[in-house]
């Protein structure tokens, strides 16, 4: 049982690794240029004024673990 578990949460993380996003719903964006490792780092947004909702999402290369916050 817990190497099926295992396998499960591998395959959801390798599932978000490649996801495709429609970036072109957010209503704002800025590009950072990272120094550590000399890329781009794309922060979007947007708000929803009637729901009291911000989202956000991020575009760039990474190797392992990305932190957001």
């Amino acid at each position: 049982m817990r190497a099926l578990v295992q396998l499960a949460v591998f395959a959801l993380a390798l599932s978000l690794v490649r996801c495709e996003h429609d970036f072109s719903r957010y209503s704002f964006q800025t590009t950072l240029n990272t120094q550590e490792n000399g890329g781009l780092y794309e922060l979007y947004w947007t708000f929803d004024n009637e729901a009291e909702k911000i989202s956000f999402a991020v575009r760039l290369n990474a190797t392992g673990w990305v932190g957001f916050g």
